[in-house]
């Protein structure tokens, strides 16, 4: 494999630059025969001046290279001193342009003082914390390094080669505050992250929370992972059951044996299994019980449909029993439903259930043949629902969303002084609805489904719709009042204190306002910097300052 890996890469000649207490590894497997640990570019031929390179840890485990460098010229102003280097190469220790094969050869070539060859065993794959201090204890103290890559205080006399003070092996670790954490929660799996005051081994075991504690033994017999100093550690909490409360147990334990107390976590609970939404479109029977989604149908027949809501919505589920009854299966302890269409020519009764226990009972009006969504999330936990109604009764998308608000608001022609009704047709959502109409001057004037105003002069209501989720949407229309003339004078628009309105900054967006009797035209594109016809101000400054436009 001619694949190019390296540690350290260094572009072009560099001065007075310290490369020290350094661990840098490259493994694979398969070999990487062009890999090094330093590779040196000299991109401007100039001279490295000033460098040293010492008491780093470095091992190509990919067999490749620890130094490729571009030439020979490139060494001067290099010292390399107490590294302890290891390449799984038997043919390629170094290059300096052409290779350079045994350890004895780079040292000819290079000066390189008291350096090892030293294969370094790691603590696991995510840190380069030595397993055992080996002959790495040989590095030259560096007044301007006094603690290691954990904060650890390095040895005045022995420091360790490589990014980590070897530490006690009869230390026991400890947690980090803050850790233990349970994360990543789902209906049958968990994360659990671990980190650590020291390097060792964590065993530990999942139980459910009522039950009792297991001993020290019943532990470290169980699963464990390797640990490494203030590296987060993940562990993957699987074959859980939904919607259930568990403990995990830990022991910490020494790279030499000895052992921590028991450590619990705190109490976690499963999810249920996601919900999915019952949209009939893959329903096959014809007859009988069926599952769709995640809910169980009783009393329901699927029938092809034209009118669905949304897009490729071909089927529901039609009521042929009194009481027809849905109940999900993705949780037996309740879940917070969201809803369904409802379409219906009669009165329908709903009645939710929790398990056994009936929770709510409600008359769902006739829908005169129209889908309607249906809320169920003001029923809290349930684990079933009840349909009862003679008729025509239609379901569909079981615990699936409403469709977005629409609003339809057409424009109209009014004579002056003649009161009207102007109302909009409104879909999606989830009814009720509530309405608020306001002015150009931001003024409430209805807040009725249907108002009725007055035609005064020519103008734009606004209709805000809430549906009974919160959700909210708006339309316009415009009223264009048929009689006297009324003087436009722009006190009848909203705006702020000193500011002003030169177009709706949409691009390429065609606006027009209205006062008075009459219309003015506006042409608003911000991506191209410019506006045009008319725009309305209530600025009093009379010295033109282009920072005022923003």
């Amino acid at each position: 494999d001619n694949a190019e890996v390296h540690g350290i890469y260094i572009s072009d000649a560099i001065t007075n630059t310290d490369i020290v207490y350094n661990s840098v590894n490259i493994s694979s497997s398969t070999p990487k025969e062009n890999s090094s640990i330093v590779y040196g570019l000299d991109k401007h031929n100039k001279t490295n001046e000033g460098i040293v390179v010492a008491d780093n840890v470095f091992q190509n485990n990919a067999g490749g290279y620890i130094y490729n460098l571009k030439n020979d010229a490139y060494l001067s102003g290099m010292a390399f001193n107490n590294n302890a280097y290891y390449t799984t190469s038997t043919t390629k220790f170094a290059k300096s342009k052409t290779d350079i094969a045994t350890f004895d050869a780079w040292k000819a070539k290079s000066n390189d003082q008291n350096s090892i060859v030293e294969q370094v065993k790691f603590h696991s794959d995510d840190s380069l914390d030595p397993t055992a201090a080996g002959n790495l204890q040989t590095a030259k103290p560096i007044d301007f390094v006094t603690v290691d890559i954990n904060g650890t205080a390095r040895s005045t006399t022995t420091p360790t080669i490589g990014a980590f003070e070897f530490a006690s092996t009869t230390t026991v670790p400890q947690f980090t505050e803050g850790y233990p954490k349970i994360t990543d929660i789902t209906d049958n799996s968990a994360i659990a992250r671990i980190k650590t005051t020291a390097k060792g081994k964590l065993f530990y075991m999942v139980k459910l929370s009522t039950d009792a504690a297991p001993t020290e033994a019943d532990i470290v017999a169980g699963k464990n992972i390797t640990i490494a100093k203030n590296i987060e550690h993940e562990v993957t909490l699987d074959r859980l059951v939904k919607q259930t409360e568990y403990k995990v147990y830990f022991v910490l334990q020494s790279v030499s044996g000895q052992n921590s107390a028991i450590i619990a976590s705190k109490a976690f609970t499963t999810a249920a299994s996601p919900t999915v939404v019952s949209t009939f479109e893959n329903v096959t029977v014809t007859s009988g019980d069926f599952t769709d989604g995640t809910a169980d149908f009783k009393g329901f027949t699927v029938s092809a449909i034209t009118d669905g809501v949304g897009k490729n919505n071909h089927k529901a589920a039609k009521l042929t029993t009194s009481p027809a009854t849905v109940t999900i299966n993705n949780s037996d302890k309740g879940l917070v439903l969201t809803g369904f269409y409802l379409k219906s020519t009669t009165d329908v009764k709903l009645t939710t259930r929790k398990q056994t226990e009936t929770t709510a009972t409600a008359t769902l009006k006739s829908t005169a043949g129209k889908w309607r969504f249906i809320s169920l999330r003001q029923y809290d936990v349930i684990t079933s629902i009840s349909l009862e109604g003679s008729g025509d009764v239609m379901i569909d998308n079981f615990s699936g969303q409403p469709q977005p608000i629409a609003i339809t608001l057409k424009d109209t022609t009014v004579k002056q002084g003649d009161s009207f009704v102007y109302k909009a047709t409104v879909s999606g959502g989830v009814e009720p609805y509530t309405y608020v109409w306001t002015n150009a001057l931001r003024q409430t004037v209805s807040t009725a489904e249907a108002p009725t105003p007055k035609a005064e002069n020519t103008g734009v209501l606004t209709l805000t719709v809430t549906d009974a989720w919160g959700e909210k949407t708006k339309g316009k229309g415009v009223i264009t009042v048929l009689g006297k003339s009324k003087t436009a004078t722009f006190d009848d628009l909203y705006l702020d204190a000193e500011s002003y309105w030169w177009g709706d900054t949409v691009p390429s967006n065609k606006n027009t306002f209205y006062s008075g009797s009459y219309s003015f035209n506006n042409v608003m594109n911000p991506d191209q910097s410019f506006w045009g016809a008319f725009g309305y101000s209530n600025l009093t400054a009379t010295t033109f300052n282009m920072a005022n436009l923003t």
